[in-house]
């Protein structure tokens, strides 16, 4: 739980580009340091101090170098620019080196250095050197638009070395004019340049983002696809997002699943095994040498598996991009606490961070920007996404969820064991139906052979809501938690029941001993209701069938709770997406992320 200073934090911590220096008062710093012994008493270890609520260990720091950019991106900046901090309220060199350690000596080893563009910073080589000499950062990134980084480039490659070094370049177009169009700046050949000079060095981590706005750039996706074929590239579509100033429209927005499609009419896709921590789904063309991803923050949120903080230009530590809460690690530098006081602050804000988007709020959010992180508002809606956030996260790493396992289930098989049925039987693909004999008949497949294993299989399913049952569960806000949490419980209670009894319900399956069954049920106002159903054993079959069962139960209970407000109601997109172990190894669903209701 968050130390009780932490409640606090907002109105007197959470400090937003614009307010005066904390330096200038006394109570201020006082009261600063009473949070950081309250937060500290609370510290288990410092080992503990990167973890949160939720059990999400951040090793991963994003450090915003700088406010500045040379160029305005239309989707990110305004045309005249914003209000920056004064030069006297930034981080300096020795102070942003001094707070890296700090994080690094928690465990944090993976750096990336963003801005504005990070490369305008005088002192940007004196700050990648410090960053180079830290043995304990593996990974040493930086994101930019490329307009100067051929002039930086060898001597950070000499100072963080070919293994270490990520670079991630900027670049929206593959056409010049239409470059200048989109930045309002000239600059095109000199960031073609350092793709090339890049992958010319032998970066071993080199990826180009690509903002898709529609009826901007939509139309050069398949010419990016077509740029990873000769080049050992990530290239990665990011769908357009909302921003202070950028004239955001729904219409402008291109999303994960539309762009899949279109890629997918002209060229074979294999999609790649990724980590929890992947903020891009990444796939690949058969013969080429790239990749291209897509980093879905609209459409398909991937907050579940967020290992991310951030430190801003001003010293202000974030530890969500679209949380408004900030606290100050430059004023508790600059007042003198002591490491393990900073240690704690950091410990006590991550505390605070929500499981998604900042608790997916509604109505305006305080954030820097997901590539540039300037002086920028993010206004996020809740009911832009179809997928909950740790789906396809958690979906890449086996761990879905890090809830308590279910019960272990116990079937007992009655009578004498049954002959083993004939070999299974081939259809015309040569697939074997595996409950069909030669003879047509259909049997238990015999599984005595088979060793036993860990097997995990997770499912999902939707119970789509017309706007009258919406309205009925809304009506009373004094009564709508206590419908929603009760609803959500009860439907819970059914999927687990439904996977234990799966080889009652479905006269194939084989008994098991379930070693876990984990249900996770979600009301998403207009949305509907979205079950996601994990279950694990350790056995000679899989259980593909349970997690199945164990969703479509929990759609049918939440259908039979509120049929009485509407019988217009549909189950929807019941599938599997994820199934481990046994013979057939790992399938991971390619199918596209499912759509809201329009």
């Amino acid at each position: 739980m968050p130390c009780s200073g932490m409640q606090s934090w907002s109105p007197t911590f959470a400090l937003m580009r614009g307010t005066r220096s904390l330096l200038s008062s006394g109570s201020q710093m006082l009261q600063l340091k009473e949070l950081a012994a309250k937060c500290r008493s609370q510290l288990v270890s410092p080992s503990a101090a990167l973890t949160d609520s939720f059990g999400r260990f951040h090793n991963y720091l994003r450090i915003s170098l700088t406010e500045r950019c040379n160029l305005r991106c239309q989707y990110c900046m305004p045309e005249q620019g914003i209000d920056l901090t004064q030069n006297a309220d930034l981080l300096q060199t020795d102070e942003l080196l001094k707070l890296a350690k700090v994080f690094t000596s928690l465990g944090v080893d993976k750096v990336r250095l963003t801005g504005g563009e990070p490369l305008v910073r005088k002192d940007f080589l004196d700050v990648f050197e410090g960053l180079s000499s830290d043995e304990k950062i593996t990974s040493l990134g930086l994101t930019t638009n490329g307009i100067t980084l051929s002039r930086h480039l060898p001597k950070m490659v000499d100072m963080a070395g070919l293994d270490r070094l990520r670079i991630n370049i900027s670049l929206d177009t593959l056409s010049d004019k239409k470059y200048a169009f989109i930045s309002r700046r000239n600059g095109y050949d000199k960031v073609m340049r350092s793709i090339d000079d890049c992958i010319s060095a032998g970066l071993s981590s080199l990826k180009v983002n690509v903002v898709v706005m529609r009826n901007v750039n939509e139309d050069e996706v398949l010419d990016f696809v077509e740029f990873t074929k000769d080049r050992d590239i990530e290239v990665r579509f990011i769908e357009y997002m909302p921003f202070d100033d950028n004239k955001w429209s729904a219409k402008k927005m291109v999303s994960y699943a539309e762009m899949l499609d279109m890629i997918k009419r002209k060229y074979p896709l294999q999609r790649a095994v990724g980590d929890v921590n992947d903020t891009s789904k990444v796939y690949h063309v058969p013969g080429h040498a790239g990749r291209v991803g897509f980093i879905t923050s609209m459409s398909d949120h991937f907050c579940g598996g967020c290992n991310r903080i951030r430190l801003l230009a001003d010293g202000n530590l974030k530890v969500c991009l679209f949380g408004a809460n900030e606290i100050s690690l430059r004023d508790a530098l600059r007042w003198g606490l002591p490491e393990e006081d900073i240690s704690a602050l950091v410990h006590g804000a991550l505390l605070k961070k929500k499981f998604k988007h900042a608790g997916l709020l509604g109505g305006g959010e305080r954030a820097r920007h997901l590539r540039m992180q300037g002086r920028t508002t993010a206004r996020w809606r809740a009911g832009v996404h179809a997928v909950p956030a740790f789906v396809e996260e958690r979906l890449q790493s086996g761990t879905l969820y890090r809830s308590p396992a279910a019960a272990p289930s116990v079937r007992f098989v009655h009578g004498s064991a049954a002959p083993p049925p004939p070999p299974p039987r081939e259809g015309k693909s040569g697939v074997a139906l595996s409950h069909f004999g030669e003879d047509g008949r259909v049997g238990m497949v015999d599984v005595s052979s088979k060793g036993e294993t860990k097997r995990v299989a997770t499912a999902e399913g939707w119970l789509r809501l017309p706007k009258e049952v919406v309205e009925c569960i809304e009506g009373s806000r004094m009564k709508k938690f206590s419908t929603v949490s009760e609803l959500e419980a009860i439907c819970k209670i059914a999927g687990i029941q439904a996977a234990k009894k799966t080889s009652d319900l479905v006269p194939m399956c084989h008994p098991l001993l379930l070693s876990q069954v984990d249900v996770r049920v979600t009301y998403r106002g207009s949305e509907g209701l979205y079950v996601l159903a994990k279950v694990v054993v350790s056995g000679k079959t899989g259980v593909e069938m349970e997690a199945l069962t164990a969703v479509s139960v929990s759609l049918l209970t939440g259908y039979d709770m509120l049929k009485a407000a509407g019988k217009g109601m549909e189950i929807e997109g019941v599938r599997l997406l994820k199934k481990e172990g046994g013979k057939g190894g790992t399938y991971v669903s390619s199918s596209s992320p499912l759509s809201p209701p329009s």
